[in-house]
């Protein structure tokens, strides 16, 4: 049995790694762990936490092979966007180091047709792909359809369809931004929505967290983009009872045994579908809520696997639930370039604020409304009840000043909680 005395003195290689950047940074000081950072980007933020730096193109099969090769890494972490980990993960395991994912899991899981096939023989609850003519036939009768890219996350390349007209150009959209090229029609689900975790250890699984959001209004054509979220769901019996066991009956056929896996999803009348599935860490940060309350730390963990082989992080303590509540704001700005940014250390000050990771800085444009790239930061609020968490989140944006060169708010408005 490996313990994380083992990892002192090895090199982990992390390819992308932005949002956990902190979480890295403390294991590695911790264990003594060399962390080095790769990618083509040089302004990448995880570069500024890492003790080695080096600039090349990952997703070459060759580079990557030579380069663990040549500096001698012992372990690799991906904790890149879907589209480079699903090109890096065959690599990555050719290497014959620890890898937890294989592109087996990844392909059932990631492939969101795939996965929908997948789903719906463990008795999953999800839709049906349609084929164009059901699609343009639901849309005569005043129903909405989505297109969704086959391959991609994040939000980019949907399109919510209310018109056949709009088919061609949504179909081009997700078929760019799809990573194979390939897109699916589904029926376009009205209700609330909601999301969980499962994490995984020595095969045993557990239900990280359970949440549910507040979104911001969608802007045409666009998916609706989260404002908060709000930990544990008031639903949280139901998608235990619900998902759980059939997922844990498709993790046995696919044989993950060891990670973490993000289920989304929408109740419609009553009825929970699982629209979307991710195989990775949360850009979301949805780890810090369960480290905060349970003292469980999925980085880590991750970590543990890559240089040992082992998932070491106890993972037991998830068996109960939460005993505080928790929020995470989600700010989002017009397009625009920000010229001024008012009241973040006060913000980090309050008590209640226990984390705080920020996009943007002052100069920079985004130009990303409709998008999940429209989030100007996160934070991660601490409460007793939701009632209370309305109240903090209230005075934390009262705070929160962004305004253009202009002078002009940027900030969205904030929706009702």
């Amino acid at each position: 049995m490996a313990n994380r005395q083992d990892v002192r003195g090895k090199r982990l290689l992390v390819l992308g790694g932005n949002t956990i950047c902190k979480e890295m940074r403390e294991y590695a000081d911790c264990y003594g762990v060399t962390l080095i950072t790769a990618g083509n980007d040089p302004h990448a933020l995880a570069h500024c936490y890492s003790d080695e730096q080096h600039y090349f193109d990952v997703a070459d099969r060759d580079l990557l092979l030579s380069f663990v090769k040549d500096k001698h890494i012992d372990g690799i972490l991906s904790f890149t966007g879907e589209t480079l980990l699903g090109k890096t993960i065959q690599t990555i395991v050719d290497t014959g180091l620890p890898y937890h994912y294989s592109q087996k899991r990844w392909d059932t899981l990631m492939d969101k047709v795939r996965f929908k096939e997948a789903a719906m023989r463990h008795g999953i609850s999800v839709l049906r792909p349609l084929t164009i003519t059901d699609a343009a036939l639901l849309l005569a009768h005043g129903k909405k359809v989505v297109v969704k890219p086959t391959r991609a996350g994040g939000s980019f390349g949907i399109t919510v369809c209310d018109k056949v007209s709009m088919l061609d150009t949504a179909i081009s959209t997700a078929h760019r931004w799809s990573s194979d090229g390939s897109y699916f029609i589904e029926r376009f689900l009205e209700g609330e929505y909601f999301q969980f975790e499962i994490w995984c250890s020595h095969g045993k699984r557990y239900m990280a967290y359970t949440k549910d959001r507040v979104n911001y209004p969608a802007e045409p054509g666009c998916a609706r983009q989260p404002y908060c979220d709000i930990y544990p769901s008031t639903r949280a019996n139901i998608y235990n009872k619900v998902f759980f066991e059939p997922i844990c009956s498709l993790f046995d056929e696919i044989g993950l045994t060891d990670g973490s896996v993000q289920f989304q999803g929408i109740i419609e009348d009553g009825m929970p579908y699982i629209m979307d599935v991710a195989y990775r860490v949360s850009g979301g940060m949805d780890f810090k809520v369960p480290h905060r309350n349970k003292g469980v730390d999925l980085v880590a963990g991750q970590m543990d696997y890559a240089l040992t082989g082992e998932w070491l992080e106890d993972l037991s303590p998830l068996a109960e639930g939460f005993d505080k509540c928790y929020l995470t704001l989600s700010p989002g700005i017009c397009n625009g370039k920000i010229a001024k940014i008012e009241n973040v250390e006060k913000i980090k000050a309050l008590p209640y604020v226990y984390d705080y990771f920020q996009y943007y800085e002052e100069g920079e444009e985004s130009n990303n409304l409709g998008n999940f790239l429209q989030v100007f930061c996160r934070i991660f609020i601490e409460g007793t009840s939701r009632e209370d968490l309305s109240a903090k989140a209230a005075e934390v944006m009262s705070l929160l000043k962004i305004t253009d060169e202009s002078g002009q708010n940027m900030l969205l408005k904030s929706p009702v909680l």
